[in-house]
C-alpha cells in the first residue's frame, strides 16, 4: 500500500525518484527505492542512494536547538544576537521567532544558493550565513514568512553554542543515537553539472 502511495505521489509531483527508510533505535525497519537517482544517466534509485536534503535539514536544526535548550545552553526567548554578537541586526530577534518563521528577516537568493559540488569542502555555517541579508523587512512576530535565512542563523547558533561544526553536531547528537545505519551523509550523489566546466 505505501509503495503505491509513494509511486502516485512521485508521479503527481513529477519527481523522478526517492529512497525511503523508516528507522528506530534498533536500526532500519523498512527501506525501499523508487524511480531514478539520476535521470540523465538512467541510474535507478537504490536504498543507499544519497540525496541533497535541502530544507529537510531544518528538522535537524530545530531538533538541535531544542536539545541545547533542554541542556540549558540556549534560551528560546533570548535574542539571536546574544549568540551572534557580530550581527547587530539580530539583537531584537528571539530564537523562538526564527524557529517559527516570524522573524521578519529578508530572504536573499545568494544565501539560498550556498551550495557546493561533490568533492569540494562544504561552506561553514558562518560563510553560508554571510550570503544573507539579515536586516529586517518587518518587525518580528507580525507575519509568518518561510525564510531559509532564519534556519541559517539557527544553524550558526548551534555551531557556536555546541562548539561543533553543524554537520558534526547533527551526526553525533541526532543521527548517531538513532543507530549507525541511520547515519546518512549530508551530501549529494545526484549528478550536478559543474558550471565552471562550461
Amino acid at each position: 500500500m505505501i509503495r503505491c502511495m509513494i509511486d502516485d505521489l512521485l508521479k503527481s509531483a513529477r519527481v523522478p525518484g526517492c529512497s525511503v527508510a523508516v528507522v528506530d533505535r534498533t536500526g532500519v525497519v523498512w527501506a525501499h527505492a523508487f524511480g531514478y537517482a539520476d535521470v540523465q544517466e538512467a541510474r535507478e534509485a537504490e536504498r543507499s542512494a544519497v540525496y541533497h536534503l535541502f530544507s529537510g535539514t531544518k528538522l535537524f536544526t530545530a531538533t538541535a536547538i531544542l536539545q541545547l535548550v533542554e541542556q540549558g545552553k540556549l534560551d528560546l526567548d533570548a535574542s539571536a544576537g546574544t549568540y551572534l554578537p557580530e550581527l547587530p541586526a539580530l539583537r531584537e530577534i528571539p530564537l523562538r521567532s526564527l524557529l517559527s518563521h516570524v522573524s521578519g528577516r529578508r530572504e536573499t537568493l545568494r544565501g539560498f544558493l550556498s551550495v557546493y559540488f561533490p568533492g569540494e569542502d562544504p561552506p561553514s555555517t558562518s560563510s553560508a550565513l554571510a550570503g544573507y541579508d539579515v536586516r529586517a523587512s518587518l518587525a518580528p512576530e507580525r507575519k509568518v514568512q518561510y525564510r531559509n535565512v532564519d534556519y541559517a542563523i539557527l544553524g550558526e547558533v548551534v555551531s557556536r553554542v555546541s562548539r561543533l561544526p553543524y554537520r558534526d553536531y547533527v551526526r553525533r547528537h541526532i543521527l548517531a543515537p538513532l543507530s549507525s545505519d541511520a547515519e546518512y551523509s549530508l551530501g549529494c550523489s545526484i549528478r550536478v553539472p559543474d558550471p565552471r566546466a562550461a
